[in-house]
């Protein structure tokens, strides 16, 4: 899958959405949404995702800039490789229209997300008149979502640098 070159404007929902999807170079992407409506993320990895490279996102989302998100399979039980791994992340710049996270590493209910390298993000939001991103990059949460909490290796081997925000 090779997706280079588009511009969202004001999208509704994600900008992009992946979900059992493998061997993936998303690049030269610019996302613009202003923080009208709710869950303006820009790109999503969902469950069943592996060996992608996103880079080159220059991106101002009204939700998370890019997210690996895996609650499991939304069709029931599956024979597919479920997990989110093998994932590069680099050269992203974030600007946030609202109180949310620049990248967002998030699996629940015995879903793993694992090798994933995250290298060069900045945070682009001005400094005042304007909120400020929630995190630069957050992993887990323990807020109400469906699926148990995740054991110990279910989130692994995430190497995160050259990251700069004021969050």
């Amino acid at each position: 899958i090779t997706v280079s070159g588009l511009r969202f404007i004001n999208t509704r929902y994600w900008a992009m959405c992946f979900e059992f999807c493998s061997y993936g170079h998303v690049s030269d992407i610019n996302v613009e949404v202003y923080g009208n409506v709710p869950n303006q993320d820009g790109i999503n990895l969902r469950v069943g995702c592996s060996n992608f490279l996103v880079e080159n996102i220059h991106a101002r989302t009204g939700d998370d800039t890019i997210a690996l998100t895996n609650f499991g399979c939304p069709f029931g039980e599956s024979d597919m490789d479920q997990d989110i791994h093998d994932i590069i992340i680099r050269n992203v710049r974030s600007y946030q229209s609202d109180h949310c996270n620049m990248i967002r590493i998030l699996n629940r209910g015995g879903t793993k997300i694992y090798n994933v390298l995250i290298d060069g993000v900045v945070d682009l939001t001005p400094e005042y008149g304007q909120d400020r991103p929630l995190t630069g990059v957050m992993i887990g949460a323990i807020c109400d979502y469906p699926a148990r909490l995740n054991l110990p290796g279910e989130t692994r081997n995430i190497t995160i640098k050259n990251v700069t925000t004021r969050a």
